[in-house]
């Protein structure tokens, strides 16, 4: 069932034609799909980093103690929301983007 899972979320990524980004529950890039473009930054290169590569410096700052509190307190402040913000690419231009912030639990255990 976890397989099965795990292959429907893997197709449906592949599908899309929209920039997708993946973080573990530590911030770090798992999957990179589209951004390359958008971003300036390789599947390959991005792959392995942290979020904040792409984040602003007064964002990027605080990012991972936000991730580590919802992962004590489970609260979310902006999952489930559509936002406009700012990313950073690759050579350091501001872009701006809209990101959907959801949450994909593919092992209930971590």
């Amino acid at each position: 069932e976890r397989q099965a899972a795990v292959s429907l979320a893997e197709s449906t990524l592949a599908l899309s034609a929209s920039p997708i980004i993946v973080i573990s529950q530590t911030g770090v890039i798992t999957t990179w799909k589209n951004c390359e473009e958008l971003l300036g930054w390789t599947e390959e290169e991005a792959l392995g980093q942290n979020i904040k590569v792409i984040t602003p410096p007064e964002i990027a700052v605080e990012h991972n103690g936000y991730l580590k509190r919802y992962r004590q307190t489970k609260v979310p402040t902006v999952l489930n929301s559509t936002r406009r913000l700012t990313a950073v690419r690759k050579n350091g231009q501001l872009v701006p983007v809209d990101i959907s912030i959801r949450e994909a639990v593919i092992n209930a255990d971590e």
